[in-house]
């Protein structure tokens, strides 16, 4: 599953950032496990006016059922999907 990380600042900022950024778990999973570690994180293309950036996505885990949900940029959702959601 994704979760959205509203994110203001520049493509770069999260970069530099992104060691330290204070992510909100969720209050619950699916299966009601309140309990979640991080689980890696992997990386992503993104481009922006012809620049390519490779930008890290952070993943967590719930600990009852293995569930695990990524922490995708604003910036990595086209503006078309956030109209559908």
């Amino acid at each position: 599953m994704q979760k959205i990380l509203k994110w203001k600042g520049s493509i770069k900022a999260y970069q530099a950032s992104f060691k330290n950024l204070n992510l909100e778990k969720p209050k619950k999973c699916v299966c009601g496990c309140v309990k979640f570690h991080k689980w890696g994180k992997y990386e992503r293309y993104v481009i922006e006016a012809k620049t390519e950036h490779i930008v890290a996505i952070q993943r967590i885990c719930c600990v009852k059922c293995g569930i695990t949900y990524s922490y995708l940029p604003s910036f990595c959702v086209s503006k078309w999907s956030i109209a559908w959601s």
